[in-house]
């Protein structure tokens, strides 16, 4: 079926290209028809604010008070934390970083997010697999996020069904 003529030049797609947009759909955003992509200055503040609290959590993390050993980041300097994998699909997601509390009783995986990836899909299915690979195997999952996103950071994680300390 041709698509309708107009005076005012060819028919709308009714799919426009933009929805069509990988991004898009992996981030859960192709419902919002006038969502732009962010600009490359937008996604490098957010990598930069993402890597800052990732560091500051390192920092804290690394203090003779705190009990932590064995501490893996995904950051320059570092050594990264092993992949973790689901059991059911095979598909995994490297947390930001891991730790292990007193003597390797207890171990930690922590996932850092900002305001900008707090609800987006990705974050989902990562918070859905940590926090599965901490119930099956005695571990705590920690979502973190900027100072004073700790309350939507809570009922994002409750709205998906997910257990998870938010530091």
């Amino acid at each position: 079926m041709q698509p309708k003529k107009s005076p005012w030049g060819p028919a709308a797609d009714p799919a426009p290209a933009a929805t069509q947009d990988p991004f898009l759909i992996s981030t859960g955003l192709r419902f919002f028809a006038g969502f732009q992509r962010p600009s490359a200055q937008a996604l490098a503040a957010n990598k930069r604010a993402h890597d800052d609290l990732l560091q500051l959590l390192m920092q804290v993390l690394e203090g003779p008070n705190h009990g932590f050993e064995q501490l893996r980041a995904d950051l320059p300097g570092w050594v990264k934390p092993e992949r973790i994998l689901s059991p059911v699909t095979g598909a995994g997601y490297t947390p930001d970083a891991t730790a292990w509390l007193w003597l390797g009783f207890t171990e930690y995986i922590f996932e850092v997010e900002t305001a900008d990836t707090l609800s987006l899909e990705h974050t989902r299915r990562q918070c859905q697999l940590f926090s599965r690979h901490a119930r099956e195997h005695g571990a705590e999952f920690v979502l973190v996020v900027p100072l004073g996103l700790q309350a939507r950071a809570s009922r994002q994680l409750t709205a998906w069904g997910i257990k998870a300390q938010v530091w």
